[in-house]
C-alpha cells in the first residue's frame, strides 16, 4: 500500500514539475518575442511582480471566448524570478511602483526611466494558461508612457518539445 501511495505521489509531482517547466519555457518565449519586436534588442525586462489578468467588457466577444478555453493558475498572485527561467528580469513590486509614480504619470515615467534607463517598457504578465490543443496563452500588458500601452493575449504552440509563438490578439491600446 505504501508503494502505491508513493508511486501516485511521484506521478502527480512529476506532472506539476512538467507544467512548471512548460510555464518557464513559455515565459522565455514571451521575452524572446518582445525582444525581437524592438528596434534595439532589450536584454533585461522590467516586470510587475503582481500577476495580471485581462478584464473583458464584453463576455460575448471572441477574445473572451478564446481566453476561457485556457486553464490558468489563478491562485498565484505574485511572480518570482524562478518563474522566468534564464530570462533577465527585474521584478518591481507595487510599493516601488507606487512610489515611482506618486507624482503623476508624466513625472512617474521620468522617474522610472531615470531609475531604469535601459527599460523600453514595463510589463504586466498573467500566469500561463493551457488548453487541450497543446497551446499556451499569456496575457501581457506593455506600458512605456502615459498614453503608450497595449494589452495582448499571446498564444504559443508546443512543437517538437519547444514553445513557439503562434499568434497574438490585441485587446486594447492607448
Amino acid at each position: 500500500m505504501k508503494y502505491i501511495i508513493v508511486s501516485l505521489l511521484i506521478i502527480v509531482l512529476s506532472g506539476c514539475t512538467q507544467q512548471q517547466s512548460d510555464s518557464t519555457q513559455v515565459y522565455e518565449a514571451i521575452f524572446n518575442y518582445f525582444s525581437a519586436s524592438q528596434p534595439v534588442k532589450q536584454n533585461t525586462f522590467y516586470v510587475k511582480q503582481h500577476v495580471k489578468f485581462p478584464k473583458f467588457d464584453n463576455q460575448k466577444s471572441s477574445a473572451y471566448q478564446l481566453f476561457n478555453e485556457f486553464k490558468f493558475n489563478t491562485s498565484l498572485k505574485q511572480h518570482n524570478l524562478t518563474n522566468f527561467g534564464k530570462s533577465q528580469i527585474t521584478l518591481l513590486n507595487n510599493g516601488e511602483l507606487n512610489s515611482t509614480f506618486k507624482n503623476g504619470c508624466s513625472q512617474g515615467w521620468k522617474s522610472f526611466h531615470s531609475k531604469y534607463p535601459k527599460a523600453t517598457f514595463l510589463l504586466s504578465i498573467s500566469t500561463v494558461g493551457y488548453n487541450s490543443n497543446n497551446e499556451a496563452m499569456v496575457y501581457v500588458e506593455a506600458v512605456s508612457g502615459c498614453l503608450a500601452a497595449r494589452g495582448d493575449i499571446i498564444i504559443f504552440e508546443k512543437v517538437n518539445g519547444e514553445w513557439k509563438y503562434k499568434k497574438n490578439f490585441l485587446l486594447w491600446v492607448s
